[in-house]
């Protein structure tokens, strides 16, 4: 867990200071220092033996815990061996061993202990860091990282490798770390990692169950900044972003794939892969603000099952899921907004005959876009546990909805397209129907939808009384539009309350 933290903080550059050309200097010491600084800030306690010797300090024997909140037990965890050498230019080399156990010990729902053992290993493994101690940079570069689970041991009883198998290889990775310290901490990060491979496989023999998962995920670039405070109690998440924490971070790949095989008693196995040329994940918060960005290409999907007689696959060229949201009580209007994609999904044919034997659909991919932005009033710091309990407590509402924007609307599928965009703002002084009254309008477009409904009939998907009722519907809110199998509607709520289809006032 040390070594995932600090190889993403891993980097060395040295800093030129001043007008004249002269390396700020760390030692070994500093660097330890730091680290450990960092450590206990973060709520670990730190114990480990130290030793100089001809410029390099040794770090052995290290353990760290932490008391988890809410009675939840201790965690431990011990590391053996690391070595911090000073180059005599001002920086210093850290070096792990080729493998090193890394001893985990904490406690399960029961509260009896769990103890684990992660062997890392590495190859060709170099980082270097410099700079000043309150701002150093580190380099760090390495041709092979691996981590293991080599045991673990459950309420006093050990786990068999065959048991439970957990394995993560990383190849040809290369990055640089800054952590500046002063009354924050602050980072910026940036790392390319070839490939990424893991492994888990859990057998449950007691009720005939298993699960495993395997996959790959090649050309990662990821980036990251943010800021931590000195002292981090991650209990009170209300005071940590008031003391500043807050992050950025992106990662990105070129392509992945994945297998699963899962064996469950009752409904039987169930297995498949998955495949992607590439995608993306943007997260970052601080106190104002949560935002989430999640894309992936030319998706595909395989799967087969004791519950499905035939392997089933399916495609889709896009998938994206964008939300941003503020999260902080605040007396001025802030802005969200919720995006989803599902861009060009498509079905084999086997899928499809299983419910169209006759192919009176068209099997044309289908697609999903929702793209909504509004304004609200947040009335309430969703990150204070005290808050949110008096909300529930009072039953008051958390905020107000100011005004929402559909920016874009497609449902496309089997021959028909519903489109649309409008915009409302809200009143939460005045009740509509049970809700802040809306003004605004939305205008809508189907294409193709009566023939939709004709072709479900015949299939006998749709009974006709439901499909004249649906006519019916149409009728009312929707008038011809240009082309065949066409209609167009604009809803609008105006200032007075009235509800209007196509300028019709139908409430």
């Amino acid at each position: 867990m040390l070594i995932s933290k600090h190889l993403g903080t891993a980097s060395a550059l040295a800093l030129i200071l001043g007008t004249q050309t002269a390396f700020a200097d760390v030692n070994a010491q500093d660097i330890w220092s730091d680290w450990r600084g960092y450590l206990e800030g973060m709520g670990y306690s730190v114990d480990a033996n130290e030793s100089s010797s001809s410029g390099v300090l040794t770090v052995s024997d290290i353990t760290m815990s932490m008391v988890m909140p809410d009675d939840e037990g201790t965690v431990a965890i011990e590391l053996d061996t690391i070595s911090f050498a000073e180059n005599g230019d001002g920086t210093v080399s850290i070096q792990f061993p080729e493998t090193m156990p890394i001893k985990i010990t904490g406690a399960v729902e029961s509260g009896s202990p769990a103890t684990a053992q992660i062997d890392y290993s590495q190859s060709g493994f170099n980082m270097v860091a410099s700079g000043a101690p309150d701002d150093v940079t580190y380099t760090y570069s390495a041709d092979r990282i691996a981590m293991a689970l080599a045991s673990l041991n459950v309420e006093g009883e050990n786990v068999s490798e065959e048991d439970v198998r957990f394995r993560v290889d990383m190849a040809d990775i290369a990055g640089t770390h800054v952590m500046k310290t002063a009354d924050v901490r602050t980072y910026n990060q940036a790392s390319n990692i070839g490939t990424i491979s893991y492994e888990l496989d859990v057998t449950d023999r007691e009720n005939d169950g298993r699960g495993a998962f395997k996959g790959t995920i090649n050309g990662i670039t990821a980036n990251g900044n943010g800021t931590l405070p000195l002292v981090l109690d991650s209990s009170d998440v209300a005071a940590m972003f008031k003391d500043g924490f807050a992050f950025d971070g992106s990662f990105d790949y070129q392509s992945g794939n994945s297998e699963f095989n899962v064996q469950d008693p009752v409904d039987g196995y169930f297995s498949g892969t998955t495949s992607s040329q590439g995608g993306s994940l943007a997260a970052s918060m601080d106190g104002e603000t949560l935002s989430y960005d999640v894309t992936s290409r030319n998706s595909a999907i395989n799967v087969t099952g004791a519950q499905i007689p035939f392997g089933l696959s399916a495609t889709m060229d896009e998938t994206l899921f964008k939300l941003s949201v503020p999260i902080a009580k605040s007396e001025e209007e802030q802005d969200f907004g919720l995006a989803i994609t599902l861009g060009n999904f498509a079905m084999d044919d086997t899928l499809w005959n299983m419910f169209d034997p006759s192919g009176a659909l068209p099997r044309d991919p289908a697609t999903i876009n929702i793209d909504l932005a509004g304004k609200a009033k947040v009335l309430v710091d969703f990150m204070d546990p005290d808050a949110t309990a008096a909300m529930e407590a009072s039953g008051t509402v958390p905020g107000e909805l100011n005004s929402l924007e559909l920016r874009n609307l497609l449902v496309s599928v089997a021959g028909a397209a519903l489109s649309g965009k409008g915009s409302f703002t809200f009143d939460n002084t005045q009740e509509f129907n049970g809700m802040p009254k809306p003004t605004g309008s939305v205008d809508l477009k189907l294409v193709g939808g009566n023939g939709l409904i004709d072709k479900l009939v015949g299939m006998g998907m749709l009974p006709e009384e439901q499909a004249m009722g649906a006519r019916m519907m149409m009728g009312l809110f929707a008038v011809p539009g240009e082309g065949a199998d066409t209609l167009n509607s604009k809803i609008e709520i105006n200032d007075q309350g009235h509800v209007l289809a196509n300028g019709q006032r139908i409430q």
